[in-house]
């Protein structure tokens, strides 16, 4: 019975990648995000789900350092990425899980721009060290700042660890 307690969470919600905070982000959102963002760079799904998790927090702290942008913003941002990786951007589908990426991007581009990007990261940090985190061990598990790789050799296919996001 503690066994069963303690696997609780998202693991053992069908459709759930991860858990932040009590609020889920579910398969579909994280396949919707891979297909969107492989539309100019090749993301593999654990990326884009820590990307996902990640996200919020870093767009919370740049909004509260005044460095907020809107939906425009984050498309036209996602739109210059997709047209720097040599794609057609005139297109682009950008769900929500993408916007909230291309938000966050943008945000820390503008607290680059400004010389702020190491607070909006710190005051990030601390938000991400507040949360509880929980990732479906299917994609690896959440240790400190990020999802951690969990090798498989047994698997057909099983590859390395995945890079980083655009």
């Amino acid at each position: 019975m503690v066994l069963a307690a303690g696997l609780s969470g998202c693991s053992g919600t069908p459709g759930v990648a991860a858990v932040v905070d009590g609020e889920p982000i579910s398969e579909a959102t994280l396949a919707q995000t891979v297909a969107d963002l492989g539309q100019f760079t090749d993301v593999p799904p654990q990326t884009a789900l820590q990307e996902l998790i990640l996200s919020p927090f870093i767009e919370e702290a740049a909004v509260a350092s005044g460095f907020g942008v809107s939906d425009q913003e984050a498309r036209a941002f996602m739109e210059d990425a997709a047209t720097r990786a040599g794609a057609d951007a005139t297109d682009l589908e950008l769900g929500p899980g993408a916007l909230l990426l291309g938000r966050r991007f943008a945000a820390q581009a503008k607290a680059q721009e400004a010389g702020q990007v190491t607070e909006v990261e710190t005051a990030a940090t601390e938000l991400i060290h507040a949360a509880d985190i929980e990732v479906s061990p299917r994609y690896g598990r959440w240790e400190d700042l990020g999802i951690t790789y969990i090798s498989r050799p047994w698997l057909v296919g099983a590859t390395a660890a995945p890079t980083s996001a655009p």
